[in-house]
């Protein structure tokens, strides 16, 4: 099944695309930079086949949801407006459409999953919502740390899920001293994750793009399933 869910939020009205069969427990995937298109509903239709209901939020909904096109050679910049919609989208903002959409299912367990920018949203959530959320991946999260209170070395202290943190190599968008910051975070009391380095590129996930790595895209494809096995019970 997919469908799309029109979400009320404090800013407006957030279309959620949901996927799979009904279910008690849900997973929500963070969207990239570059805004929804099929390449993220084919890897939200995958996720969906662990039995669990999926939602795909359009996080650019207070713009009108653009998408853009991922520029696919090695060394291409992202256009400057897929740049600005992704600094100009908060996790303040994310925490607060995750509520609205967590009040709007009736789920029981929730897990949280990020690719790239959503890295960032998806720890986000998961320590804004403790106790519904049981399982956080972020995936070559970007731009993970910056001075404010959200930032995610502050968050992770605050999660009470599975966390698991994916790196790329060689990442701009998170350094290796953001990696030390963030692994150091999750020596925090109460804190139960992984953080796991990858001899890949930032963006290795997409399987249309021109960094795809199949071998570390598969071994978090098996992390997640196994997650959301031990976790997303109702």
């Amino acid at each position: 099944m997919h469908e799309t869910l029109m979400i009320e939020t404090p800013d407006g009205v957030m279309p959620v695309e949901h996927f799979g069969l009904p279910s008690t427990t849900g997973i929500i995937v963070y969207m990239d930079g570059f805004g929804l298109r099929d390449e993220l509903r084919d890897m939200c239709l995958r996720h969906s086949e662990t039995g669990h209901a999926v939602y795909l939020p359009n996080l650019y909904y207070r713009h009108g949801g653009p998408s853009f096109d991922p520029p696919n050679a090695p060394g291409c910049a992202p256009s400057e407006e897929a740049q600005r919609m992704n600094r100009a989208t908060t996790v303040d903002m994310t925490v607060a459409d995750t509520g609205a959409l967590m009040q709007s299912e009736a789920i029981n367990a929730w897990a949280t999953v990020g690719y790239c920018m959503g890295g960032r949203h998806a720890i986000a959530a998961a320590a804004a919502y403790p106790d519904a959320v049981r399982a956080c991946l972020s995936i070559h999260g970007g731009q993970m740390i910056w001075d404010g209170p959200s930032s995610c070395e502050r968050a992770i202290p605050k999660i009470r899920a599975e966390l698991f943190l994916a790196f790329a190599k060689d990442d701009p968008s998170c350094s290796d001293a953001d990696k030390a910051l963030l692994r150091e975070a999750l020596l925090a009391l109460g804190v139960t994750g992984e953080a796991r380095d990858y001899e890949a590129a930032h963006g290795w996930s997409f399987p249309q793009r021109h960094c795809h790595d199949a071998a570390a895209s598969e071994d978090v494809w098996r992390i997640a399933a196994g997650m959301f096995a031990r976790t997303l019970r109702s």
